[in-house]
């Protein structure tokens, strides 16, 4: 995941500084800023699907007790509340 994820997350901050150097000179149009805020977003979606992406992955390459000690690091296991990155439905997956 690292170098996918790293190549989304320097888009990301690519584009966020071109959109506020835009700003700040003033010279933003509505299309611009919907073209720019499109882009971001769509870089942004894909650095969560390399991210969640990564979680099934692993899921396959530990055994059930190395699984187990995962889920609970990463706040999954019962009685942790939400303290895990990921909503209910994700962490089951991971289960």
């Amino acid at each position: 995941m690292s170098a996918e994820a790293k190549r989304f997350g320097d888009a990301i901050l690519r584009e966020e500084q071109a959109l506020e150097a835009a700003f700040r000179q003033g010279a933003i149009t509505e299309p611009d800023l919907q073209r720019r805020v499109a882009q971001i977003g769509q870089f942004q979606a894909e650095l969560r699907l390399a991210h969640l992406r990564t979680h099934l992955e692993t899921k396959t390459l530990l055994a059930d007790h190395q699984l187990q000690r995962y889920n609970q690091l990463r706040g999954y296991s019962s009685g942790a509340g939400s303290q895990g990155h990921h909503t209910d439905t994700e962490a089951q997956r991971l289960r």
